[in-house]
């Protein structure tokens, strides 16, 4: 190899970096180059998914940087961009020990991690990093710790991280959104509100602060108030379309489905037509009683979106409604190919099913809910109910038992109770209605409804004169 190269003159020249690389390795010479150029070149070959290049070019770097943070940090990143993880973690673990003070490094290891999918690893050497860095440098490290809590589930905690990336920058929408989806999740909504409306006091004009206070009314069904906050979130930012999105649902929420359908026409001023915004408009009218423009809206947004199944599902119930039963299933069949698993569309399935007459298969698709999700005491119900239809009390009994054994349910409960006595055990009735309806009281009301008979019975009405 030659051994010299003359800097000076391709700096005239105006060689980029890159370029004085590629000609030093093309006429094997030799050539300086300082961290930052070096740095350049390898971000260059891997913008271009040219991983080999980039672990040459940093390789060459170390020979004349040796030991160099920010080099092997890249060089971490190329081997697990080559899915060589463990010739990742090992060059960062070398670095660690030769830069035991560099927090860089720790953020880098701490990314790895996140990128391996070990939240609580990741988390170890964030909070290392934490404690190198100065208060106006933790912003970031603090995102990334929240992020990996909520990753783990941990949202009490991921909330700690992003209230302090808030003390370090008011305005960080990011943290800001994080925030409201935490507090989602964790249901604490009276402090939501109260976070939210603090925070708004002081930084008025944040319309992501305005839609998470929208979101936490609507939480609390609190449906006035949330329409408030959605308006002010869109007067803040006007091209902010999750803000009409929680309006309109707040009004469809309300049953004001006219001024939902207004608020989700805006939208289309703002960003392309989505199918779920067609689906819900189609939904609106469905609530109104205008199928012909519910169907046709529904049809908009399988037209975006062959593969929504919710789109499918509100043709089935359309046409449910319209008594064309076949059509019903054959668009809710559409919609379980999607989601095969979705419990709410086998449970239209089923009623249509029986509404055809095709008994033994609704019981069949009962079946298949109850083993998916054993707390649907929707299913447990009506499938006793299709058994008693069918005169087959005695599994119609087995089956209430099973389900109020899941699912505790006022309704199975009273259902069970009235069953035992129309099949004139009047004695197992009273002893189950009298042992659970301490527990069950606030739903008397569906006792009477389910046994009218009761009143026949001096010591039913006796037991019932205290909660009626």
């Amino acid at each position: 190899m030659r051994e010299s190269f003359d800097d000076d003159d391709n700096e005239d020249l105006g060689y980029s970096p890159i370029e004085k690389y590629e000609q030093m390795r093309e006429n094997d010479e030799f050539a300086y180059f300082d961290v930052e150029e070096l740095e350049e070149i390898i971000e260059f070959y891997l913008d271009n998914e040219s991983y080999q290049a980039a672990l040459e070019a940093c390789d060459f770097g170390l020979t004349q940087h040796e030991d160099d943070a920010s080099l092997l940090i890249l060089k971490s990143e190329i081997y697990l961009d080559l899915d060589q993880s463990k010739k990742a973690m090992e060059v960062l673990q070398k670095t660690i020990s030769q830069n035991p003070f560099n927090p860089d490094v720790f953020i880098a290891t701490g990314s790895l991690y996140s990128r391996l999918k070990s939240p609580k690893e990741a988390i170890y050497y964030y909070e290392k990093a934490l404690q190198m860095l100065e208060a106006d440098e933790k912003e970031e490290v603090l995102l990334d710790i929240a992020y990996e809590y909520q990753n783990l589930r941990q949202f009490e905690q991921a909330l700690k991280y992003l209230q302090e990336v808030l003390e370090i920058n008011p305005q960080n929408e990011t943290a800001m959104f994080e925030i409201g989806l935490c507090y989602s999740e964790v249901d604490r909504d009276e402090e939501a509100i109260l976070f939210f409306s603090k925070y708004l006091d002081e930084n008025p004009y944040s319309y992501i602060g305005w839609f998470n206070l929208g979101n936490s009314y609507m939480k609390k069904r609190d449906y006035d108030s949330a329409i408030f906050a959605f308006d002010y979130s869109i007067v803040t930012n006007e091209y902010f379309p999750a803000a009409y999105y929680g309006k309109a649902n707040g009004y469809i929420q309300k049953n004001e489905y006219i001024k939902a359908i207004e608020v989700l026409n805006e939208t289309f001023d703002l960003e392309q037509p989505h199918s779920f915004v067609f689906c819900t408009i189609g939904e609106c009218y469905e609530k109104m009683g205008d199928l012909d423009k519910s169907l046709a809206f529904y049809e908009k947004s399988l037209e975006i979106d062959k593969s929504y199944a919710d789109a499918w599902l509100g043709l089935g119930v359309v046409y449910k409604m319209k008594d064309d039963l076949p059509k019903s299933l054959k668009h809710i069949e559409k919609a379980l190919r999607i989601e095969p698993n979705n419990t709410d569309f086998l449970s239209l399935k089923a009623e249509v099913l029986e509404e055809m007459g095709q008994t033994e298969d609704a019981m069949d698709v009962y079946r298949q809910i109850i083993a998916l999700d054993r707390y649907d005491d929707d299913a447990w119900f009506n499938f006793a109910n299709v058994l008693i239809e069918q005169n087959h009390f005695g599994d119609a009994l087995d089956i209430l038992e099973l389900g109020y054994e899941q699912t505790q349910s006022d309704d199975i409960f009273f259902r069970l109770c009235a069953l035992y006595i129309e099949m004139d055990d009047i004695q197992t009735g009273f002893d189950f209605l009298k042992d659970g309806i301490e527990k069950h009281k606030a739903g008397v009301a569906k006792f009477i409804e389910y046994c009218p008979e009761y009143e026949k019975y001096d010591q039913i009405k006796e037991l019932l004169k205290n909660y009626i």
